[in-house]
């Protein structure tokens, strides 16, 4: 068959494409360092950092790498680069002269070529000052330094029992040169091929608006999944740690249960079942575990990020029962890839994005039902409405009003005429499917797990129907009039595209100068502003809440774009729109979001672990002053009893405490924060018969050993 000039053309660029990037592949795999000395610290001046390896040579200079150091209070990352081999020891000298403070946050050596893999995590036990060193103070999981006047060679010596071995393994390189090669090889292809058709593309712009529109949503999805990646493989933690570790804990202890319904969360003492959600999410965690043998973490965050974009396919078919063109529905499906808040977010191991993704297949199967009146769609919205409701109510109630009023819009038309019966009952019925047994299927799971709940003492102010869960769900009546309070809520909004704000004054005007869309846009604007109005409190406190109604700014901002587009003349200036768009969410993605996913959470768990390693691993720890955040219990991989703020009258720790006998007892970890005296908890202790031999305190709320 003969080749056209024109498909020569870009099977030439193509080739070109895939020559040059794996040039550049191999290039980065034989120049690119396999390993990182990885440190995050603070200087207050600024200097020259030195790390020394012994690989069999001893220290030397000339076995030894220097990286510059700036001054400032908060914390930088330092990576010196490593060199494979054997590494007997590692001496660390954090600055090349003295009169300075240092505060040392972690230390560990990375693998670069598997997506940032920790090799070693080195403890503050494994580092000792050996030279020119004031003062030396571990503080948790911290080093602080002082560092004298006279102090011009201040060394840190990382020791270790055995050789740390550094070696690069094929799979490892291959993943790092085929990663590197996908990258450069679509970026180079789309350059290629921009300059091949730009001529053709400035006389005649967007003769083919599909492949162009579904060129950008590429490229967005597959910078989405690139940016989730970042920090792929640390462990969970940072922001809403309390939240991750309680979903994660609960899937370590599935593991090694059969599933149930009264699945164990234990952080609250026997019996250890205090079901909230249904756990659809985390069953699923287990299946990916089981099947794949992958580790728990990864699991988790793989899941909840699948489900992230499988919600991008129901909201494309809900765009086109709004008429929205096919190109222009993948433009509009672009600004949520890109978004840096769903990003971070959707990585990470809740829940959020699993409802999130349910809750908009049920709205398209009913708003696809009212348009085609398909028995099967009606069915389809009855299904995911009611495992949308299971597994988070209060992201399902967002997606109730939009869904009853497209299945009765019918009997609000003007002129209003009195329905006939068959159309009643009907509506009736639809109305049952789609919004009535969901909801009855959600109460019915709430009661059981309130019934559940309600047999472990402090487990009972979690039920439903205590008021401490009504006030902490739904907030007070002058929470919600309080301009304070709605400033904070509002103020996580630019987290989802932009801090700019002459984008969102642009969206504001691209309204008003095409008059179109406008409907749509309010719609969703009312619907972002609704719901915080009723969970008041959980929107005040909670940044990762904006999951459940932020879809709905987004697709005011792609409702706003899609006007662009559908005005005439409008193609090139609604492609820019929508670039811009892109472009601004990676700058702040990068400034926000990337440095968070890059924290090191490693150094808490392995702190966690060496601080209870001498614990028996079915052991209880009791913890005083740590809420119920299971951050430690999940990161020891131990049973607790954790007496929370709202728990912790005499009567309710007595009665938790009681329920401990026949269980070993690891040890009482507390902090001076708790409204529980620690005397008070070593006398019931004692009075019931519990081992108080093993009681340690730590000095402040994040859990650093005193």
């Amino acid at each position: 068959m003969k080749l056209s000039f024109a498909r020569f053309q870009i099977a030439l660029v193509g080739s070109l494409a895939a020559l040059a990037a794996a040039a550049v592949a191999l290039n980065g795999v034989a120049l690119t360092p396999s390993f990182y000395f990885e440190v995050k610290m603070s200087s207050s001046t600024a200097g020259t950092g030195q790390i020394f390896y012994n690989i069999g040579r001893g220290i030397s200079e000339h076995d030894s790498v220097r990286l510059p150091v700036g001054s400032g209070k908060s914390s930088a990352v330092y990576r010196f680069p490593l060199p494979e081999a054997d590494y007997r020891a590692l001496r660390f000298d954090p600055l090349n002269h003295g009169n300075s403070n240092i505060v040392i946050s972690y230390a560990r050596i990375v693998d670069a070529h598997t997506h940032e893999r920790t090799v070693r995590d080195f403890l503050p036990s494994d580092i000792t000052a050996i030279r020119d060193i004031s003062h030396f103070e571990v503080s948790g999981s911290k080093i602080k330094l002082s560092l004298g006047p006279a102090d011009n060679d201040s060394n840190l010596m990382i020791s270790q029992l055995s050789p740390i071995p550094l070696h690069a393994t094929p799979s490892g390189r291959l993943l790092f040169a085929t990663r590197t090669f996908l990258l450069y090889f679509l970026l180079l292809s789309a350059a290629g091929t921009l300059l091949l058709k730009l001529s053709s593309f400035l006389k005649r712009p967007l003769k083919r608006p599909l492949v162009w529109a579904g060129a950008v949503f590429a490229a967005c999805l597959i910078y989405c999944i690139w940016a989730g990646a970042i920090g792929w493989n640390d462990a969970i933690g940072g922001p809403a740690g309390f939240r991750q570790t309680q979903t994660a804990i609960t899937c370590f202890y599935m593991l090694r249960q059969p599933l149930m319904l009264a699945y164990e969360t234990p952080v609250l003492g026997p019996p250890w079942a205090i079901p909230i959600e249904f756990p659809l999410y985390q069953w699923i965690v287990v299946f990916v575990v089981r099947l794949f043998s992958a580790p728990l973490d990864q699991a988790g965050r793989l899941v909840s990020f699948s489900f992230f974009l499988i919600t991008l396919v129901p909201t494309y078919f809900l765009l086109g029962a709004f008429r929205v063109a096919r190109p222009h529905r993948l433009l509009f499906l672009s600004v949520i890839a890109v978004s840096p808040f769903y990003i971070f977010w959707a990585r990470d191991f809740m829940i959020e994005t699993t409802a999130l993704g349910l809750s908009v297949a049920y709205l398209a199967s009913a708003v696809l039902y009212a348009e085609q009146r398909a028995k099967s769609l009606i069915v389809l919205a009855c299904i995911c409405g009611t495992l949308a409701a299971l597994v988070k109510i209060t992201t399902f109630a967002i997606f109730v009003i939009p869904v009853a009023f497209f299945l009765t819009k019918d009997l609000l038309q003007r002129p209003f005429r009195l329905p006939r019966w068959p159309v009643i009952r009907q509506q009736f019925v639809n109305l049952v499917l789609s919004v009535g047994i969901p909801l009855a299927v959600a109460m019915s799971w709430t009661h059981y797990a309130d019934q559940v709940k309600g047999q472990n003492s402090l487990g009972y102010y979690l039920t439903s129907s205590h008021v401490m869960t009504r006030r902490w769900v739904f907030g007070t009546a002058a929470q919600r009039l309080s301009v304070d309070t709605w400033h904070t809520i509002l103020a996580h909004t630019p987290y989802l595209l932009t801090y700019d704000k002459y984008f969102w004054i642009a969206c504001v005007l691209a309204l008003i100068i095409t008059r179109r869309r406008w409907k749509e846009v309010g719609a969703c604007l009312i619907l972002y502003l609704a719901v915080p109005f009723v969970f008041t409190n959980l929107y005040f406190v909670h940044e990762y809440y904006m999951c459940a109604n932020g879809i709905f700014l987004l697709g005011a901002v792609g409702f706003c774009i899609v006007s662009i587009l559908e005005t005439p003349g409008g193609q090139k200036a609604g492609f820019a729109a929508v670039l811009v768009t892109a472009l601004l969410a990676a700058a702040d993605h990068r400034s926000v979001y990337a440095p968070r996913q890059r924290e090191n959470n490693h150094a808490l768990a392995s702190y966690v672990k060496e601080y209870l390693k001498g614990t028996d691993p079915d052991s209880v720890i009791i913890y005083l002053g740590f809420d119920w955040s299971p951050v430690w219990p999940y990161d020891s991989e131990r049973r607790a009893l954790m007496i929370p703020g709202w728990g912790s009258t005499d009567s309710d720790v007595r009665k938790a405490l009681a329920n401990l006998r026949g269980y070993k007892i690891g040890g009482v970890i507390a902090t001076g924060h708790s409204s529980y005296p620690l005397d008070s908890l070593i006398k019931n202790m004692k009075a019931l018969g519990l081992d108080t031999s093993n009681v340690r305190l730590v000095n402040d709320r994040t859990f650093s050993h005193s």
